[in-house]
This record gives C-alpha cells, structure tokens and sequence, in this order.
C-alpha cells in the first residue's frame, strides 16, 4: 500500500486524539549539543528531509527525530520521502532504534544504499529557508513520544489488569493463559508495551510457536489482544508495526477489528480468508451417503493414530480445552482440532485445523454431527475456503483473517498454537 494511504490511515487514528500528541517535553530527557555537519552526501539529504517534515533548521546527525516532535504521520511521511530519494525500503521499525541522520544514514548504508552529491549542492526548499534557525539541542514545546518496550513476565501482572479494564470483558486472571502458554519454553517476548511516563498506554500481545508446516521450519507469531489508550491511539500503528520487526517471522491475525485490518494491508499482509461459513447441522447431508468412515475421539486412541507433527500439535494442544478427533475412511486419514466458542451469543465449534480438507468434505455431515454433539454446540465453523472447489452449503459470514511471511502461503497455514486456543474468545 502507498505511503500516501498509510499517511490517511494515521491521520483517521490521530484525528481525534491530537491533544495525546502535544503534550511538553520533558527538559531532562534531551540530549546535549551534537555535531552539525553531515558526512557524506546521503546525510546531507537526510538532513534536508528532516528539516523540511519538522519546520526546523538547523539539525544535528545525532538529535532524535522524536524529540524533534516526530509524530506518527511525519515518521510516514519520513519513511516515504527515504524511499523516494534513495530507492531503498527502511522498515518501519528500524527508526525506531536509531531516529537520528546519523542512525538512519548508517541503517542505508548497511542496505547498500549510496547517494552522489546533487550538482550545485542542493539546498532547503526556498519557503523553507526562511523560517528561522535555532540551536541544535535547543528544548522544544513537543512531547516526547511513549517508549515501546518488549513485554516481560514482571509485567503480566499488571498487563492483565490492563487489558481487564481496556476491553471491559473479563476478568484481569482469564488473561493469565495469554502470557503463560507451555509449547514455547523461552518465548521472543511476550507482546510489545506502549509506555508513557512509566505509565502502561498500550498493548499488543504476541503467542510464538515453532511450527514444521509442509516440511518448512518456521518461527509463527499470533497477535492478539490489541488495545491502546484513547490519549495514545495516534501511536496505535506505530505499536503495531514495532511489533512486526523481525522480518523472517510469520506474523497473523486471526481476531482483526476494521482498523487493525487496514493497519495489516499497509503494512504487507495478505488473507488466508475474508470470510467464515457456518455449517448448520444436516444442510450438508447428502455426504451421509456412501460407507460410514471412522471418527475417534478417545484422547489416548487419538494420540496413538497419531506421529510426527501431528502428535505433536496433539501433545501441545491437550491441556487446553480443545476437541481432538482423528477421521479414517480406508488408507485415509485425517487429524482436527476444534475449539468451542461463541457466534452472536450461540455455542458453535470452530475448526481450527484440518489435516485433509478434502477427506472431511467427503465426509462433512458425520463429522459435523460428531463435533457438535461431543461440544454441545449448535453449528461447525470453519474458513469459507478451507475445503477449496467443495464448498459446502452454510452462511457465509465476513470474518478476516491476516497473515505475513516470506515462506509460508495462505493454504498452509492454521489456527493453532494461538489466541483462539488460549482466550476464551
């Protein structure tokens, strides 16, 4: 998505929160006089670049562009402008850990960027120039922006109590599962804290599982639980983009609202689904016909049908509340994973993996029916295409689900080892 698209998206977040975006900065946290002078011809337009965003002349390779008074959209606007000039795609997140000429010009360099000099030696814009100069280190009337710091397990505690009183739906305890999941033994970090004079301001959780899908080792990351202040939701994308900045990972969401969904298309996601189809018991009973298959959901037989990965998704997924079903209709064989949950206040059992999708097509309503009954709920839900050219009868409902990554496509991916398994969503 274009910068400019991004730059809208920004301003509809901030538009009405720009009191949070003006607050004094704090004299204490800024930094002593730096070197003026640029080095080379790449800081030199870096610095022209940051003196045109932020109205201000002259600036030091080493003064932070937050405490310059950077606000979200001018750090858009910044990456674009980088772009542009140099051809070369900073990551969002990267700025955030060396916000300075010096910092980004070093960043480029390492990504192979080189600049030449313009002829003449360009300077400012004009209308620019004649805004008045000040003295680098010189304190402004800007707020700093909140800090963004990995979540640790000293912090669970009270970001349950956060998020308690940021949705207003649970209890602070039924957030415990959310940072306290067993398959990970030495988790990246727990999520991603927005903090602002010590003060918590935003969350956006992260559930990390080490996944072997169609023989490709993977690092996957489930973002859940996405909550910021109403005083800082003009920081709502930089949060969730801080949150993307390592680049090898598989990042999803699967419980997207309107906007985080628009934040997941500017920053390069793609759809596993848009929607979801609820299969009400018997509409697909023309799959009754033909040999019964066999469904076993006796935890101990299942386990021992089961090797491999599979096994292991079985061993992982058993202390959660999660029906296991092992579906077999001669040499064929199928593992699912269902989770109840609720639609509209009704009970309904959510697929979140399948093993053979077109085993179960074949096989749809047996399985429904065995679902169901076991789960004591109304209707199976699964992605509308899940089950490819055999799509079955139901009501297909909108219901997006995001993912990013550089190894894994849409058709391979799940629902496990994530915020579905761990809340009581």
């Amino acid at each position: 998505m274009r910068c400019e698209t991004r730059i809208a998206l920004m301003r509809s977040l901030e538009s009405r929160h720009c009191p949070a975006l003006h607050r004094p900065s704090d004299p204490r946290r800024r930094t002593t006089p730096t070197p003026l002078d640029p080095r080379d011809a790449l800081e030199r337009e870096l610095q022209r670049i940051f003196e045109r965003l932020l109205g201000t002349s002259p600036i030091g390779r080493h003064e932070n562009f937050f405490d310059l008074g950077g606000s979200s959209i001018s750090l858009l606007r910044l990456l674009g402008e980088i772009r542009e000039r140099t051809r070369f795609h900073l990551p969002f997140y990267r700025l955030f850990h060396a916000p300075t000429i010096a910092g980004v010009a070093e960043t480029l360099r390492g990504l192979g960027c080189a600049l030449e000099a313009r002829p003449g030696g360009a300077t400012a814009d004009a209308a620019f120039a004649q805004r008045p100069a000040r003295v680098p280190g010189e304190p402004r009337a800007q707020r700093l922006p909140p800090d963004i710091r990995p979540a640790r397990a000293t912090d669970i505690e009270r970001l349950c109590v956060f998020l308690h009183r940021g949705f207003g739906t649970r209890n602070p305890v039924a957030w415990r599962p959310l940072f306290d999941y067993q398959w990970f033994d030495e988790k990246p970090n727990l999520g991603f804290m927005l903090v602002a004079g010590g003060e918590l301001r935003g969350f956006i959780g992260a559930v990390y599982a080490r996944r072997l899908i169609q023989g490709k080792a993977t690092l996957v990351c489930n973002l859940s639980s996405f909550y910021v202040h109403p005083d800082y939701r003009g920081w709502s994308f930089a949060l969730f983009a801080h949150a993307l900045r390592d680049e090898t990972t598989c990042y999803t969401s699967f419980t997207p609202s309107p906007t985080v969904t628009h934040m997941c298309e500017a920053l390069g996601f793609s759809y596993i689904d848009r929607n979801k189809i609820i299969l009400p018991p018997l509409l697909n009973a023309i799959t009754l016909r033909g040999p019964s298959p066999q469904i076993v959901s006796d935890p101990e037989q299942v386990r021992a049908l089961l090797d491999g990965e599979q096994r292991r998704i079985f061993d992982d997924h058993a202390p959660y509340d999660c029906l296991q079903l092992v579906l077999q209709s001669g040499s064929e064989r199928a593992h699912l994973v269902a989770k109840r949950r609720k639609i509209a206040r009704l009970p309904v059992s959510d697929l979140l993996y399948c093993s053979a999708p077109s085993l179960v097509a074949r096989h749809l309503e047996r399985v429904k029916l065995a679902i169901i009954g076991r789960q004591r709920s109304v209707a199976l839900t699964a992605e509308a295409g899940l089950f490819g050219a055999l799509r079955p009868l139901g009501k297909v409902i909108r219901q997006p689900m995001l993912f990013r990554s550089s190894i894994l496509r849409a058709h391979e991916l799940d629902k496990l080892y994530s915020e579905l398994i761990l809340l009581p969503i």
